[in-house]
């Protein structure tokens, strides 16, 4: 389960255009970050450490999240 902190990262993170990336220790910290990749919500981009992008799925998580919070 996403806490509010995970979730309030991913409402961050799908703010950014599609197909930008944003680097972990930088937008948010690297565990949270991972934290997220396990829960399909952000990829790495290959051969890059510690950037990420945010997935189909993780739009759709911080959607449905904004929608609880209004």
């Amino acid at each position: 389960m996403l806490s509010n902190r995970d979730l309030n990262t991913l409402v961050a993170a799908a703010q950014y255009p599609t197909g930008c990336v944003f680097a972990a220790d930088v937008d948010c910290p690297t565990s949270l970050a991972r934290r997220l990749v396990r829960h399909g919500c952000l990829e790495r981009r290959p051969g890059v450490m510690d950037i990420y992008e945010i997935t189909e799925a993780g739009i759709e998580r911080a959607a449905a999240y904004m929608e609880t919070q209004s």
